[in-house]
């Protein structure tokens, strides 16, 4: 299985903090049958130097694969960065902050309000030539209010991803349910902070998936990972909007 979304690169942002955690965080998705990982460190276009990111993510980076080798353990590790949405991406060269070896991109948008122009700006980085992976789109109140925005990010080449705990929770749980209903759901990943609070859970969502919705429905996530991670083109189901009832989902 695969990982696409996690923040195990020690000492780059609010996930492991040393090599030993990352380690752990590692191991602890290869108990749940995770063997390739892209490590998607933080990154702020706005308050970041893109040069200085790279350099520190590419070294620690080095230094991970090494002790991974070291350990003996058959684990692939890509680079990559959870990107934080601003218009200011469309003025910058993209191509560091991508997937390893691919064309998908990892973004985050903001929490509570909805950038302007969404839509037409993230359709503009898909012309340059990237394929969006939108962060956690659960978390994403205007999503709620209006999934006719995700059907038209969807239209325009963009993957939706929800993390693992999200399938747990029942705060989550109807929107998700709707959203698989409506084929607005294309990746699971963990978005794995430390090995307690928010560990690895991929493995553990991926059950819980299969045993809450459907075994196929489960394959297809896995399957889309692996074809995400290996740069290969994802099949897309026809997305519909969630219809409302009174006002409510």
């Amino acid at each position: 299985m695969v990982d696409l979304h996690n923040h195990i690169l020690f000492e780059m942002d609010d996930g492991a903090q040393n090599l030993e955690e990352s380690m752990r965080m590692i191991h602890q998705g290869m108990n749940q049958g995770i063997t390739k990982f892209v490590v998607t460190p933080h990154f702020n276009p706005i308050t970041d130097d893109l040069e200085v990111f790279v350099e520190k993510r590419n070294q620690n980076v080095k230094v991970l694969r090494e002790a991974v080798k070291q350990q003996g353990w058959d684990v692939s590790i890509k680079t990559g960065a959870e990107v934080y949405f601003s218009s200011d991406l469309l003025n910058m060269d993209l191509e560091d902050l991508r997937y390893e070896d691919s064309s998908y991109i990892l973004i985050e948008l903001p929490t509570t309000t909805m950038p302007s122009s969404l839509v037409s700006q993230i359709s503009s980085i898909a012309m340059m030539g990237y394929q969006p992976i939108l962060a956690h789109v659960e978390r994403y109140g205007y999503f709620r209010d209006n999934s006719h925005l995700m059907v038209n990010l969807i239209k325009n080449g963009v993957l939706m991803q929800i993390n693992g705990n999200s399938f747990a929770s029942k705060n989550h749980k109807k929107f998700i349910k709707d959203c698989i209903k409506h084929n607005l759901i294309h990746l699971v990943s963990s978005d794995a902070h430390n090995l307690d609070t928010r560990p690895m859970n991929t493995g553990e969502a991926l059950r819980i998936i299969e045993h809450d919705y459907s075994k196929d429905f489960s394959h297809q996530l896995i399957e889309n990972a692996n074809r995400v991670f290996e740069d290969e083109d994802v099949e897309v189901l026809m997305a519909s909007p969630i219809r409302k009832v009174f006002g409510l989902f």
